[in-house]
């Protein structure tokens, strides 16, 4: 598993897709005792993902395995079984997680927003925030200009496909997510996730 706080900034998350339905899948043939080469052979033999060409399900499956690998065996068991609002929580965490830039907007944007009495961004906030870190970071400055607009773009759409915002007249208000009290006792008890909670904006 990554070390979070190693992360560079990276655009290639604007290939992600929210994955949810392929995540499920790949979870419930590893809980079955598959190894991953046999689970990746399974999901290109029987089109398990139903991608129009094999490229792009070998895409999602080197999408998938970075994500779940955020995921120790109570997490998967609550994202496989549990409520939908859980699901979608553990989905934005590994989002989250595998990319330093939403990651960031999360925590310093939209959580600190919140905390300030803010639970509305605009397009103008996400574009400075873009410009910002164009100035701190060179890996992001190099970003072509195409580059930087689709990851705003691919990064509001996942959150809002998460319900971590949603669309208003003035921009994108943001709300916290609701989860059960099960994941929410596991998450604290684990050290592992201590930025869990912060990343679904309930602290």
């Amino acid at each position: 598993m990554e070390d979070m706080t190693t992360q560079g900034y990276a655009a290639s998350f604007t290939s992600e897709r929210l994955l949810r339905r392929e995540i499920e899948t790949v979870l419930r043939l590893q809980a079955t005792g598959l190894t991953w080469t046999e689970v990746r052979k399974e999901v290109l033999t029987r089109n398990l993902f139903q991608a129009r060409r094999t490229s792009t399900a070998q895409t999602y499956l080197t999408l998938v395995r970075r994500r779940i690998a955020w995921l120790d065996e109570p997490l998967r068991s609550l994202y496989l079984e549990g409520a939908r609002s859980d699901a979608l929580a553990i989905l934005l965490y590994t989002f989250l997680a595998s990319y330093r830039f939403p990651r960031e907007f999360v925590l310093e944007e939209l959580r600190y927003g919140l905390q300030m009495g803010r639970s509305v961004i605009t397009e103008e906030q996400i574009a400075a925030f873009l410009d910002r870190k164009c100035e701190q970071h060179a890996e992001v400055a190099h970003w072509t200009a195409t580059s930087r607009q689709k990851v705003g773009q691919v990064m509001v759409r996942i959150l809002r496909e998460c319900a971590l915002v949603e669309p208003t007249a003035q921009g994108w208000r943001v709300q916290p997510l609701a989860i059960s009290h099960e994941l929410d006792n596991y998450v604290r008890r684990e050290s592992r996730y201590r930025y869990f909670l912060s990343l679904i904006l309930i602290e």
